[in-house]
């Protein structure tokens, strides 16, 4: 089992780097369908929001239609954000503090990022100093941002729990640590931050510091259930005074302060949006709140209106006039929640749990534009398609089957069963994973009309499924891997079976071999020669719940819901697989497919799309060698596009493009140039559509930048 051990361990590591194996490199080529706004800030119209993926900007100056302006994509887990001047700073979880540059808000690029920071939870700028909470850790991090394209970290305190949330006023910065203390610091001397005083703040959330008054809301989900908003007075920053408390709903989360009114969002089911008048700080009182359509996490006052970052529905907008009954009047979101994803025909199907079924058209663009969806009633888990129709296993609305004739247009024309959570197709029959039914086949030679033909009560909660060859290979809640004879559709046999203690998410079958993921044990590989006992052979472990699996040309892609990754490894020897590249997502991705030569990941965040590219041609530079920070624009680029950057001393610039296969196409410039700033065109127009690689060399220094031509 030592092959197990040395592959688990490599893929942690990996993806705890946020890297990549170096054996081939996955590549991110773009994301669409966002969904999962974290965080809000409004300034001058313009809402500009934390999503998973990065960075969002909305118009809302006719808050009934909130329009995007422009987006930028960056690795990580966004989850808060501030502005400060021409710049955006996220706090993105793993990816650490990201920064960008938002002076044109149609085109916002990101700028640079301080990657010592293993957890940003929150952040705050004030002035040139950037005061991040860092998690687990437990650190206040200040880092300088004078120069916003070179953050550097220049002090630290450590709250001894953890560091949550943090907000600045003047020489302070106050941090909730763990839902237990306040911490008041003084950062007049950033190099040097200490605390000076400390207040009980127990099961507090988040915080606004305004003047010399703080706004913590806090959640306790014990006897009482219930939510608060406290007032504390900090003039005095060593000894804070309670001044008043507002009683809310229970998992209250995000709060804001506008004028004389604080806002508070509730993540109950529905979401709340209160209302409460804070004019005199000792008796604050609760004057009005709405139900919101989603997720409600963060929430920013501006003027009229109130401005919410919904986890599941983006940004949505409030006419907070009438303080009593806010209502809502419009919001942006692309996408709630992408679960699974297909392939087929050159169209993705893809299964969001707010619009139902989407489908999007594989042009070659980066984007694939959606061009058709149907809604559905229920939260879709599974999809496939076959000829003129799709199958949907939508869990509590059962299999819906659509008529995607008419791409642009798809009809639903039957439902069957009441819970389904996977499906399948081979020739003219559909094999349905029904929940506590088990095992469903039914005919589908009239899709408008659905047969029963046979039934097999698997064990647990049947989930997706695959068929290969004679044999159903069943995942399942509580119920383990379930191998069934299906030969005679009506007469479905179980045979064997592997028990697996957290269940079975998905499955796939190479020839003898089955590949499992399993929340906690990660990917399982069972010999399944004899269907009545198969034996197990190994375990990939990752990190917490392996999701979904694909197989193709002897690589299996696989995901991880948490933390969000892609790993893709070589499968030719079963008994030995071989990581080759793994990714950290933003979301909790569930579904993977390919086309093309492209990976498309339904991430919960977004629909992302990946390719591979072969090792060398992207490495970084060794040890001692220092990059040249080219930059490439535009990108993506449709014909002529600019590489460009700064040689601090003269030298031999050499400037190469490959493709996806790793063949060098152009080599730009290959001579001598002196030190100072250097641009090279190079026209595209005559390479197909896809992804390239830039690579810049100058004596010891060295840079490689992907760029996406489209047509």
């Amino acid at each position: 089992m030592g092959t197990w051990v040395r592959v688990s361990c490599r893929l942690a590591l990996l993806l705890a780097l946020g890297g990549t194996a170096p054996a081939d490199e996955i590549e991110y080529v773009n994301s669409f369908l966002w969904s999962g706004a974290h965080d809000v800030k409004v300034e001058r119209d313009l809402a500009y929001c934390a999503f998973a993926n990065g960075l969002v900007i909305v118009d809302v100056t006719d808050a009934a239609a909130p329009r995007l302006l422009g987006r930028a994509y960056r690795q990580g887990k966004g989850s808060r954000i501030d502005i400060a001047g021409r710049c955006a700073y996220i706090a993105a979880g793993f990816a650490g503090l990201q920064v960008f540059d938002v002076s044109d808000p149609a085109r916002p690029a990101w700028i640079a990022s301080c990657g010592a920071l293993p957890n940003a939870c929150d952040v705050d700028v004030c002035g040139n100093l950037a005061c991040v909470a860092d998690g687990g850790s437990g650190d206040l991090v200040i880092v300088d941002v004078s120069d916003p394209a070179a953050p550097e970290p220049v002090g630290s305190y450590n709250t001894g729990r953890q560091a949550l949330a943090v907000s600045v006023a003047g020489d302070y910065a106050y941090v909730l640590d763990g839902e237990l203390e306040l911490h008041i610091v003084d950062i007049s001397n950033p190099m040097q931050p200490f605390r000076t005083g400390t207040c009980f703040a127990p099961c507090a959330r988040r915080l606004v510091a305004a003047g010399t008054l703080l706004y913590v809301i806090s959640s306790d989900g014990g006897s009482r259930d219930i939510g608060w908003l406290d007032l504390i007075d900090v003039s005095d920053p060593g000894h804070p005074v309670l001044l008043g408390t507002c009683y809310t709903l229970y998992d209250s989360w995000g709060v804001a302060v506008s004028g004389s009114l604080a806002f508070v969002t509730t993540r109950t089911t529905p979401g709340r949006l209160s209302v409460i008048d804070v004019a005199d700080p000792a008796h604050p009182v609760l004057v009005g709140s709405a139900a919101t359509p989603g997720e409600p996490i963060s929430v920013c006052g501006s003027g009229a209106h109130a401005y919410v970052a919904d986890g599941t529905r983006g940004l949505q907008v409030f006419d907070v006039t009438d303080t009593a009954t806010p209502v809502l009047t419009g919001g942006w979101c692309e996408g709630r929640a992408a679960r699974a994803v297909c392939a087929d025909g050159g169209y993705l199907y893809v299964a969001d749990s707010m619009y139902g079924l989407r489908i999007a058209r594989i042009d070659g663009s980066v984007t694939p534009p959606v061009v058709g969806q149907v809604e559905l009633p229920y939260y879709p888990l599974d999809v496939c398609v076959r000829g003129a129709y799709a199958y949907v296993a939508a869990w509590d609305a059962g299999l819906r089957i659509i008529d995607i004739s008419d791409r642009t247009r798809p009809v639903e024309v039957a439902t069957w069963g009441e819970t389904v959570r996977g499906v399948c197709l081979r020739d003219d029959l559909a094999y349905v994973g029904a929940g506590g039914d088990g095992l469903a086949i039914l005919d589908v030679r009239e899709p408008s009309r659905p047969v029963l033909l046979g039934q097999y009560d698997a064990p647990g909660y049947a989930g997706r499924l695959v068929v290969s060859g004679p044999h159903a290979y069943i995942t399942g809640l509580g119920g383990g891997l379930q191998i069934v004879d299906v030969t005679d559709p009506e007469h479905p046999i179980a045979q064997g079976g592997y028990d697996f203690t957290n269940g079975v998410n998905d499955v796939a079958v190479k020839g003898r071999y089955v590949y499992a993921t399993n929340s906690g044990d990660g990917l399982r590989i069972l010999d399944a020669a004899d269907p009545w006992n198969p034996v197990l052979l190994g375990t990939v472990e990752t990190d917490d719940y392996a999701s979904a699996i694909e197989l193709a040309d002897g690589r299996l892609y696989l995901t991880d819901a948490f933390p969000g990754s892609l790993s893709i490894f070589d499968i030719e020897d079963p008994l030995a697989p071989e990581l080759l590249g793994a990714y950290r997502t933003p979301g909790d991705p569930t579904g993977v497919c390919l086309s093309d030569g492209r990976i498309y990941v339904a991430d919960g965040s977004s629909v992302m799309v990946f390719e591979t590219l072969p090792a060398g041609i992207g490495d970084p530079p060794g040890p001692g060698r220092v990059t040249l920070r080219a930059r490439v624009a535009p990108n993506p680029c449709r014909g002529t596009t600019g590489i460009r950057g700064t040689l601090p001393a003269g030298a031999v610039l050499r400037v190469e493009i490959f493709n996806a296969s790793g063949e060098r196409v152009a080599t730009l410039h290959d001579r001598y140039r002196p030190g100072g700033a250097w641009s090279i065109p190079w026209d595209a127009a005559r390479v197909p559509s896809g992804t390239y690689l830039c690579r810049i060399k100058a004596g010891e220094r060295a840079d490689a930048q992907r760029l996406t031509v489209i047509r």
